[in-house]
């Protein structure tokens, strides 16, 4: 044993990192230094296993009681941390009983039999806060296995979650669970002589309990985070759910399933097993046939309305999947919900003689019979069915959602606009997955505030469309793709695989005509397209549409570029923008305000500033009879601003990215846009005018929008003109007056948020109910030939 005084030196210390144990190896460490390395190899030991957290408790749990165990081996990577290598073991010295197991399943077990020594040598107990009413009610059924037993406990007391009973039904244990039982305070414990099987234990402790929902929970299981506050709020929120169940992480760390499918002849598979748990097909809400009672939390009322558990399925296996069925049937959900997570170490306490196969086709059969009506609409096992098979269809149709990166509405440039879309698909009903193609490598944060029913594939990117669109052919019924440079990406597919799509509808969502763009940012650095560059690209993009379905456009103007082009459906698709008019007072406002964000150093709103404060900001200070401060807001790249440019100086101030923009909008007294080259709909003017903030833009801007300068806005190209326009703007009080409310009018008129709805309901409608797959029309066609002269003519 290491001396107390040891002890009391180095437990501190450990408390520093999530492994919080004393070991012993060959040699006695007695140096904190040695036990601070111990404590990181193991950490990065089973980091990698996902375990950190689940054995961390159960090791704080043995630092907690200060047991100080002692005879363990490290590992051998972790012996050459601590001190030289021992010499060799002789062949015929007998194996040392406190050598480290072998597997990771005997490590856990190991480190959790530490945990229950320490606990029953002393005279510690284990306390759970007694409550009169609690909401959730645990029951778990026990049949030996102590250790497991214990670490289970220990983590649901280190739950973030509270609120709960804990029910423990002993089915005749003939370990130390007796003695571990004689140790708990604050739970209900239920002991019968002999082993009455699974489905009559939990039938006993629900029997039991009193709060509002019933979960069934393994005893060899560990919860990770707050999965119980998770599926408790879950279930409190959506009242047509009946059960919902979580994502099962076995100890090697790979996936036990993410929700469970029934196929026709009755087999059960989980789904994802053997995938890593971060698996992109795997975190998404959906219903499910079923999820296994590992964890599974259910209405109390509910579970005893319907009779509980079918003894019938005595001692185990396929209750689970029978109550969930009973559920359905009675026309209530059962979903997964990913962030509902918990540990399993598979099997652990099952000992019976019949052996798992034997009773798993006994019951299988009893299953069928029972449901046999309901099997019969179900898929035939065939794992290349696996997307099919996963969720219950509910859903009207499935759509592929494909874009640069997640749509995070704060990146401009078309995204919130994409998350609209997203949104509202969502709320139509609709299955989503959502491929990031040119950003795939997102972290999971981005997608937290996104429907949690949407399959985000992160980290797939254009490599893997071609092998997705093969495996799922014909599941998708739209594949809804924007902008032009992932258009060429689905059509390089198409090239080398004609009949990749099947069946699916391509609706091209353009966002915007890029070489339109592009010809004007070429002409501003002096180096123009000539006709026949800018017929050629102009030909190319509008080729994009060649084969499609539909075609949205966000512009009126480009929808009738694209119907000049040939296009038969063409769908208008803007903005959708809430009226949220501020002070009407120009008194109460001060000061010029743009609202962008900056990628990169040549986009439009990157030229813009530049303008804006090296060309235009000068001359509004000479002009005006007051000082007037000009405020960016919205983030910024590098080299955007001219050198030497801070804030607070020279009337400018650099706000950078804002989390919201109402207060800003609120206090500015004009808003500027000195937007040279663009494309699609400038959302920016469309939020301004919102917020009853009157511009004054560039006339591109102005066309772009149809809107008309001295009615909805002020226009001007030119450094000094812009300049005279915003000190006109800024100083007239009937102009201000005037110009506010035509331009919120006309918001009003163009990007109402219940058009937007009706347009992609309407869109989707088409897509799925008419006949024809690819529309009519000739096979050459021609980009319209004014489009291109105009541009060119301009360059």
């Amino acid at each position: 044993m290491v001396p107390r005084s040891t002890a009391r030196k180095v437990v501190p210390a450990l408390r520093r990192f999530s492994w919080r144990l004393l070991v012993r190896g060959p040699r006695v460490l007695t140096s904190p230094r040695r036990m601070w390395h111990l404590s990181r190899a193991f950490t990065r030991h089973f980091r990698n296993l996902g375990l950190r957290g689940a054995l961390g408790r159960t090791l704080r749990f043995l630092v907690g009681t200060r047991a100080v165990i002692v005879e363990i081996a490290p590992p051998p990577a972790i012996a050459e941390i601590i001190a030289p290598p021992p010499p060799p073991v002789p062949e015929e010295a007998p194996p040392s009983p406190f050598a480290v197991p072998a597997s990771w399943a005997q490590c856990y077990t190991h480190f959790a039999h530490l945990a229950l020594d320490a606990l029953l040598a002393g005279p510690a107990s284990l306390d759970f806060a007694k409550t009169d009413a609690p909401t959730v009610s645990i029951v778990m059924v026990l049949h030996d296995r102590a250790e497991l037993t214990l670490a289970c406990l220990t983590s649901l007391r280190a739950s973030p979650y509270q609120d709960f009973e804990v029910i423990l039904v002993d089915n005749g244990s003939t370990d130390a669970t007796a003695q571990l039982l004689g140790r708990l305070d604050g739970v209900k414990v239920v002991r019968n002589r002999e082993n009455r099987g699974y489905p009559a234990a939990v039938n006993q402790g629900a029997e039991l309990a009193r709060g509002k929902y019933l979960v069934l929970l393994n005893n060899d299981t560990q919860l990770l985070g707050d999965c119980l506050g998770m599926a408790e709020r879950y279930l409190t929120a959506h009242a047509e759910v009946g059960a919902v169940g979580g994502r099962i992480i076995l100890l090697n760390g790979s996936l036990q399933e993410a929700g469970s499918i029934i196929w026709r002849d009755g087999a059960a598979a989980g789904y994802g097993r053997g995938n890593q748990p971060e698996d992109p097909t795997c975190t998404y809400l959906r219903d499910v046939d079923f999820c296994s009672a590992v964890f599974l939390m259910t209405p109390r009322e509910m579970f005893l309305g319907l009779g509980g558990m079918d003894e019938r399925f005595t001692p185990g296996y396929y209750e689970d999947a029978d109550y969930c069925l009973r559920l359905w049937q009675c026309g209530w959900r059962v979903a997964y919900h990913p962030q509902v997570t918990v540990l399993h170490y598979e099997s652990a306490s099952s000992k019976d003689t019949q052996g798992p196969q034997t009773l798993i086709s006994r019951n299988k059969a009893y299953f069928a019979e029972k449901h046999a009506w309901w099997l019969a609409n179900r898929y035939t096992a065939d794992p290349e069915r696996l997307p099919w098979a996963r969720t219950v269809a509910s859903a009207p149709a499935r759509i592929l959602f494909i874009d640069d990166r997640l749509p995070n509405p704060c990146l401009g440039s078309g995204f919130p606009r994409a998350r609209r879309i997203l949104d509202e698909l969502t709320d139509l009903g609709y299955f989503v997955t959502f491929y990031p193609l040119q950003v795939p490598d997102e972290k999971l944060l981005a997608t937290q505030d996104l429907s949690s029913g949407i399959e985000v594939l992160n980290g797939y990117g254009p490599e893997r469309l071609g092998s997705l669109l093969r495996e799922r052919r014909d599941y998708y019924d739209i594949i809804l793709l924007s902008r032009p440079h992932n258009m060429r990406v689905l059509r390089g597919l198409l090239a080398e695989e004609p009949d990749l799509l099947g069946n699916t509808r391509v609706l091209y969502d353009a966002e915007a005509i890029y070489c339109l763009r592009e010809a004007q940012q070429a002409r501003l650095t002096g180096r123009p397209l000539t006709k026949d560059e800018l017929h050629r690209r102009l030909q190319a993009e509008f080729a994009l549409v060649d084969g499609c379905w539909g075609v949205i456009a966000v512009s009126r103007l480009e929808a009738e570029h694209f119907r000049e082009y040939g296009c038969e459906r063409v769908y208008l698709l803007g903005h959708a923008v809430e009226l949220e008019p501020g002070p009407d007072s120009i008194a109460e406002r001060s000061g010029l305000l743009f609202v962008g964000v900056s990628h990169v150093p040549d986009s439009p709103n990157a030229d813009s500033i530049r303008w804006l404060v090296g060309n235009i900001l000068p001359r509004i200070q000479r002009q005006a009879r007051e000082p007037i401060t000009l405020t960016l807001a919205g983030r910024c790249c590098e080299g955007v601003l001219p050198p030497g440019t801070r804030s607070g100086r020279e009337g400018l101030r650099v706000l950078g990215a804002q989390d919201d923009l109402r207060p800003v909008y609120e206090k500015a007294r004009v808003f500027v846009a000195p937007t040279r080259f663009a494309a699609g709909i400038p959302l920016k003017l469309c939020e301004a005018a919102a917020h009853g903030v009157p511009i004054v833009a560039t006339s591109l801007l102005a066309r772009q929008l149809g809107w008309h300068p001295e009615t909805h806005l002020l226009t001007a190209d030119t450094a000094e003109e812009f300049a005279a326009q915003c000190v006109r703007l800024y100083q007239d009080h009937d102009l201000w007056r005037h110009l506010r409310t035509n331009a919120l009018r006309a918001v009003q008129a163009d990007f109402d948020s219940t058009s937007f709805s009706d347009t992609v309901q309407t869109m989707l409608r088409d897509a799925l109910e008419m006949t024809d797959i690819v529309p009519s029309g000739p096979p050459e066609r021609q980009a319209p030939p004014h489009i291109w002269a105009r541009h060119a003519d301009a360059a």
